[in-house]
C-alpha cells in the first residue's frame, strides 16, 4: 500500500508538469498491472541524487544544483548545439543497475541515456556524468527542461525525489537569441611585394577550419563564411616586425567601405607573404591587425587583416581579431598594449570549464587562456563570451532593424531618412609617432572614437575641431580622423605632433 501511494504521487507529479510546461505527451513508460488500469514503468532511482544539471555551449552553464534553479551565468543561446550534463551522487541504496537518463525540453520526445553510474560525477570526467547531446533546433528563447534519473518500477520504491529536477513541472533555460548567425567575410589579398602574386588559402577546406574555429568559441548559432570574389592586388611589402600593416589593414577598411558590406559582416582581408608560415615568422612575427572600436554602430571598423596560410594557426588569429572588430581589448597574458583593465582574471585564466563542440572535449579552466590573450592554449572565458553575445545582438539586431525600416542593407546604417555623409582627413599614427596622410575617409554617419583636441590649418586661418583617434590593436598607433572643412587641410595639430603637407 504504500508503494502504491508513492507512484501515484509521482504520477501526480507527472500531471503537474504536463500542465505547467503545457507538454500533454510528457510522461512516463507505461505497463498494465493487475487492476487494468497504467501504471509508470520507470521510477526516480533509489540511492541516486541529482546534483547539478550544466550546459555547454562553449563554456559551462550551471542552470540547477541541489535542487534549485540557478538563474545566473553565461548566457544559453537559442538556436545554438549544446551537450547538457547531469551530474550525479549515489549511497548505498543504488543497486548498481543500469539507469534511465531523460531530458525533457519542452513538448519534444524526451532525449534518453541508459547507463551503469559510478561513484560519482566530477567536473574533469567527461564519461562521469550523463551526457545528453542537443541539436540547436531544440534550444529557444521559450525552452524549459527537466531532468530525470530512472529504474524500471520494480527496482525502485519511486519516492527519490532527488533524482529528478525540478521536483514538478519544469524549468525555463532562459536563452537568449544572438541573431541567425556571424557572418564573416573573407577578403583575399593577392601579396605581389615579392614578385609572386600569392594568394592566400581559401580552399573549401580551410574555410570549413575558419567556420569550426568560429563556431566553437564564438556565441552564435551558425558561421557564415564567404570569400569576395576580386582580391585585392597589394604590391607593397608587408613585413614580420609589423612594417607596412597598417597602410594593408586602411586599404582594407576602403575595400569594406566600397564593397558593399552589410552592417552585420565581419570583413577581414587574409594574405600570404611568404611561401610558408615558417618562412615569415620563424624569428617572430605580426599575425593580424584590425583597429578597436566601442561603438557597435560603427560599422566601417568591422575590417581587419591577418596570415592566410594553411592551417588552425591563421584561422585562431582570425577569432582574435574579429574579437577585436567587436570591440574587445586584449586579456592580460603577453602582452601590455590596449589591455582590458575590466577583464576578471589574472594571467587571462579560464573563470569556467568549456566544452569543444567539434572536438567533443572538456577544456581545463585552470590551463587554458582567454583568445583574447597571447597566451595558450587558446579557449574562451564566460567573461569575453558573455561580450561578444551582446555585441553580436547589438550588431545582429541593428541590421535587421535597417531592413525593416526600409533603410538600405549595404553599407554604414543611417539611423533615419538618406545618410548623410561625413568626410574626414585620415592620419596614420605609427607606433613611433610618426604622422602619414592617408586617403580621406567619407562615412555615412560621424565617426565616434577616442575624442581629442585638433587644429586644421587652410588658406582660411586656423580652426579648432574635436578629432576621433581608433587605436590599432596591436603594435601602437593607430587612425586620427579630422572633419574636413570647405578650405583644404594644410596641415593638422594634436596631441600626437603637427603633419603639414
Amino acid at each position: 500500500m504504500r508503494h502504491l501511494s508513492r507512484l501515484a504521487a509521482f504520477t501526480l507529479a507527472l500531471a503537474g508538469c504536463n500542465y505547467f510546461s503545457g507538454a500533454d505527451d510528457i510522461e512516463l513508460s507505461t505497463e498494465a498491472t493487475t487492476g487494468g488500469s497504467a501504471a509508470p514503468a520507470y521510477l526516480p532511482a533509489d540511492g541516486v541524487s541529482l546534483a547539478s544539471v550544466a550546459i555547454y555551449q562553449g563554456v559551462e552553464r550551471i542552470v540547477a544544483k541541489d535542487g534549485a534553479g540557478v538563474a545566473e551565468g553565461v548566457p544559453i543561446v537559442a538556436g545554438r548545439d549544446a551537450l547538457v550534463r547531469l551530474f550525479y551522487a549515489v549511497n548505498a541504496d543504488y543497486d548498481k543497475e543500469p539507469v534511465i537518463a531523460r531530458l525533457f525540453l519542452d513538448d519534444g520526445e524526451p532525449l534518453e541515456v541508459t547507463a551503469p553510474l559510478g561513484a560519482g560525477s566530477t567536473l574533469d570526467v567527461l564519461t562521469s556524468t550523463l551526457n545528453f547531446d542537443v541539436p540547436g533546433e531544440r534550444v529557444t528563447t521559450t525552452t524549459s527542461f527537466r531532468a530525470e534519473i530512472l529504474q524500471a518500477a520494480a527496482k525502485t520504491t519511486g519516492d527519490n525525489a532527488a533524482a529528478v529536477f525540478p521536483a514538478e513541472g519544469t524549468h525555463p533555460l532562459y536563452a537568449t537569441s544572438a541573431g541567425p548567425s556571424l557572418k564573416l567575410v573573407l577578403v583575399p589579398i593577392a601579396y605581389g611585394a615579392d614578385g609572386s602574386g600569392r594568394l592566400p588559402d581559401t580552399s573549401p577546406e580551410q574555410l570549413e577550419r575558419y567556420r569550426n574555429t568560429f563556431y566553437k568559441l564564438y556565441p552564435t548559432p551558425a558561421v557564415d563564411v564567404r570569400v569576395v570574389e576580386q582580391p585585392l592586388v597589394w604590391n607593397a611589402p608587408v613585413l614580420a616586425n609589423f612594417s607596412g600593416w597598417q597602410d594593408l589593414l586602411n586599404a582594407m577598411i576602403d575595400v569594406r567601405k566600397n564593397g558593399g558590406a552589410k552592417h552585420e559582416e565581419f570583413w577581414y582581408g587574409v594574405f600570404s607573404p611568404s611561401a610558408t608560415f615558417e618562412s615569415y615568422c620563424g624569428g617572430g612575427c605580426v599575425a593580424g591587425l584590425s583597429l578597436l572600436g566601442d561603438d557597435p554602430n560603427q560599422a566601417w571598423l568591422r575590417a581587419g587583416i591577418g596570415l592566410g596560410f594553411t592551417g588552425e594557426g591563421v584561422t585562431m588569429t582570425a577569432v582574435h581579431e574579429i574579437g577585436h572588430e567587436h570591440g574587445r581589448n586584449h586579456a592580460p597574458c603577453g602582452t601590455n598594449q590596449g589591455l582590458d583593465l575590466a577583464f576578471p582574471t589574472q594571467g587571462a585564466i579560464l573563470d569556467a570549464w568549456g566544452f569543444d563542440l567539434i572536438a567533443r572535449t572538456l577544456v581545463a579552466k585552470d590551463t587554458n587562456k582567454d583568445f583574447m590573450s597571447y597566451c595558450g592554449p587558446a579557449w574562451i572565458t564566460a567573461y569575453t563570451y558573455s561580450a561578444l553575445l551582446s555585441r553580436l545582438q547589438t550588431v545582429n539586431a541593428a541590421a535587421m532593424a535597417s531592413r525593416v525600416s526600409g533603410a538600405r542593407g549595404g553599407g554604414e546604417r543611417a539611423r533615419s531618412g538618406a545618410p548623410h555623409a561625413e568626410s574626414y582627413e585620415r592620419i596614420g599614427v605609427g607606433a613611433d609617432g610618426t604622422l602619414t596622410w592617408l586617403a580621406p575617409l567619407e562615412l555615412d554617419e560621424p565617426a565616434r572614437g577616442e575624442q581629442l583636441d585638433a587644429t586644421v590649418t587652410s588658406d582660411a586661418g586656423d580652426e579648432p575641431v574635436t578629432a576621433q583617434y581608433f587605436p590599432y590593436s596591436h603594435g601602437g598607433g593607430g587612425l586620427l580622423l579630422v572633419p574636413r572643412g570647405e578650405a583644404k587641410a594644410r596641415a593638422v595639430g594634436s596631441r600626437f605632433g603637427r603633419i603639414g603637407r
